[in-house]
């Protein structure tokens, strides 16, 4: 089981994001999302150098909104095709 952000200690986190740099990856950003400010939701995909797909939908966005969510995951597999060739 991968360690959470929240509940990864600190001084874990350069190795986490080191590993998570080399690889392509897709954010979903939920723009009424009321336990994540939109602004850390922004903040944290830069950081990792994500494609970024903002959705309206809250915290569940996966619940809310499953054709968006669906889509970016078709659009992560496309992608990460193209990655390793």
């Amino acid at each position: 089981m991968a360690p959470s952000p929240i509940a990864c200690p600190r001084f874990e986190w350069p190795a986490i994001l080191a590993s998570q740099l080399s690889k392509s990856s897709w954010f979903p950003v939920s723009t009424e999302d009321k336990m994540i400010p939109l602004d850390a939701q922004r903040a944290v995909s830069k950081c990792a150098g994500a494609k970024v797909v903002e959705t309206k939908g809250g915290h569940s966005v996966y619940v809310s909104q499953p054709e968006a969510v669906a889509s970016l995951i078709e659009q992560a597999a496309i992608g990460a095709g193209h990655h390793h060739r």
